[in-house]
């Protein structure tokens, strides 16, 4: 005897993938352990009879997208121009005097991109 055959709407004809961390995955086999499904028939089982909670993240403005583009494409020479002043200093090219002043300086450059980063959003 043949199986009935499903209605149209009821036939599962959609396949869905997505990568979890390990710790996600280990709980989710420890879930579908005890509840006695397949992982399928857990995972169809708790979208349909739970609820989900979306929280929408706020979005980031023009200008603070304008403001993250900029301190990335600086945020590399900085770094460059902070190797470099601490190896002069350690081998005695640059004075006690002028290392600190290119630190205080690259620290009000570091300050000012913040504060830009802040008030843009």
């Amino acid at each position: 005897m043949a199986r009935p055959t499903k209605e149209e709407h009821l036939k599962l004809k959609r396949t869905i993938a997505w990568r979890v961390t390990d710790g996600v995955k280990a709980e989710l086999d420890r879930q579908y352990a005890e509840s006695g499904l397949t992982q399928a028939e857990f995972l169809r089982e708790l979208l349909e009879r739970k609820t989900v909670q979306i929280i929408a993240k706020k979005r980031a403005s023009p200008d603070l997208k304008r403001a993250l583009f900029l301190a990335n494409k600086t945020s590399n020479n900085i770094n460059q121009i902070a190797h470099r002043a601490n190896a002069d200093h350690l081998e005695g090219i640059l004075s006690e005097a002028r290392y600190a002043r290119i630190l205080a300086e690259l620290q009000s450059i570091s300050a000012y991109m913040k504060a830009i980063a802040n008030d843009a959003n």
